[in-house]
């Protein structure tokens, strides 16, 4: 028997679950987006059979029904949508957000993707880490079933508190990191330099980072204590004093976690 989702939302986790679904076979019953051209594009794209921007027009005989829009957004959609058939689970994509905010369902659940994801940039599903939880075992049941039945590296059972926690982590690990290679990309371009020459030294430190230990594979001036060049970097970034202070800190966190 064919299984149906609905997708609610239009933005980059939508897209790429509704690719993913598309891709395994999945009856996409509807696209419902704020933005209507948005959720037309997103359905005409993976052969949704509707799309709309009204939540009381989305069938209602779909199997999962799958919020991917905004942690903000989550509650408004779940307030408007209309009562679902009584098999159907709602669920929720968010890596923040506590499962309860569903409890409108009868059946309801979470599929977070430990992932960053961008609209026009692919990559390889299988290597998706999938954090699942459920209201209760039947429904958990079903979302690990869901989350197993689509490209996944791994498929983990996570409460909201673990949820959360991983979240947060992961916004170190993702978010900051890019935002640590903005701050030297721009320090080379500022030197009319090609910030392209560190791009080998930041694919070995990822790849050692993760085929051992980030903690044992630290290295540079603040793992060995060499203040003569801690102190020459932080003259080089005189100009600019909330750089200056985050270096700082930084070398003092790996100095300080030998």
């Amino acid at each position: 028997m064919s299984r149906s989702v609905v997708i609610l939302g239009s933005g980059n986790v939508a897209t790429h679950l509704a690719r993913m679904f598309q891709q395994n076979s999945y009856a996409i019953e509807c696209i419902w987006s704020r933005t209507l051209d948005h959720a037309r594009q997103l359905a005409d794209e993976v052969d949704a059979y509707a799309y709309t921007d009204d939540l009381l027009s989305i069938p209602l005989y779909a199997d999962y029904y799958i919020i991917a829009t905004s942690d903000s957004a989550i509650p408004s959609v779940v307030r408007s949508i209309p009562a679902l058939n009584e098999d159907a689970i709602l669920i929720h994509t968010s890596g923040s957000t506590d499962i309860s905010v569903l409890s409108k369902a009868g059946r309801y659940g979470v599929l977070y993707p430990c992932q960053s994801f961008s609209k026009n940039i692919s990559f390889d599903y299988s290597n998706i880490e999938w954090l699942v939880e459920g209201n209760d075992d039947e429904s958990l049941l079903s979302v690990r079933q869901l989350a197993e039945s689509i490209p996944h590296k791994t498929v983990t059972e996570a409460d909201s508190n673990q949820r959360r926690t991983l979240h947060m982590a992961a916004v170190w690990a993702s978010n900051f990191t890019n935002r640590m290679l903005v701050e030297a990309y721009d320090i080379m371009s500022g030197a009319n330099l090609d910030p392209h020459l560190l791009d080998s030294l930041v694919r070995q430190t990822v790849d050692k980072a993760l085929s051992t230990n980030p903690r044992d594979a630290q290295t540079g001036p603040a793992r060995r204590r060499d203040e003569n060049i801690i102190n020459m970097h932080l003259s080089l970034l005189s100009d600019n004093p909330e750089l200056e202070n985050l270096y700082r800190l930084i070398s003092k966190r790996i100095s300080d976690n030998q």
